[in-house]
């Protein structure tokens, strides 16, 4: 009977298409940030989307955090990443006047070593940034710093993540 179908043209089915696409790619970030901090031994790792409209930079994924940070564009190592278009690579964090602190007071963690890596959309605009945090010797628990051969593996990540999102986007 078509009387009962009538509530399928009320139906906002492009929200429906939205929320699966938005699922699909938490899914694929979420893997990126879990396999990607144990490749390269980073204690963290986020993926960071800039909101150009807000001026602001938000952790669309990230681990051992339960909530969404958002922060200033221009702020921190990995608002710089995003500002300037290149790898940042930091073995020492609180010594860069570039290193926003406030976000270790909200989480309770400590920074020591950062590396962030540019994620180009389809124009070659940076859309966001991957973020690793806290290298880890391979030997054991004691601080190591990002290598070259990190950044490559993480340039490989960037690439990956931007075509994800322009293959889920349609773009």
């Amino acid at each position: 009977c078509l009387l009962g179908m009538t509530c399928l043209f009320f139906m906002d089915t492009q929200k429906a298409d939205r929320l699966k696409k938005a699922q699909e790619l938490t899914s694929i970030f979420v893997t990126v940030v879990e396999d990607g901090h144990k490749l390269v031994n980073a204690e963290r790792a986020t993926i960071w989307l800039l909101d150009k409209e807000n001026e602001e930079i938000w952790s669309r994924v990230s681990t051992n955090l339960t909530s969404e940070i958002r922060i200033a564009s221009s702020s921190g190592i990995v608002g710089s990443c995003i500002q300037t278009g290149e790898v940042i690579n930091i073995t020492d964090a609180y010594s860069d006047t570039r290193f926003n602190p406030e976000v270790d007071k909200k989480t309770g963690f400590h920074t020591r070593s950062i590396v962030a890596v540019p994620v180009f959309g389809k124009g070659g605009d940076i859309i966001g940034a991957i973020q690793m945090i806290n290298k880890i010797s391979t030997e054991g628990n004691t601080p190591d710093v990002f290598t070259h051969d990190d950044i490559k593996l993480l340039r490989m990540m960037s690439s990956h993540v931007s075509t994800f999102i322009q293959v889920v986007n349609g773009s």
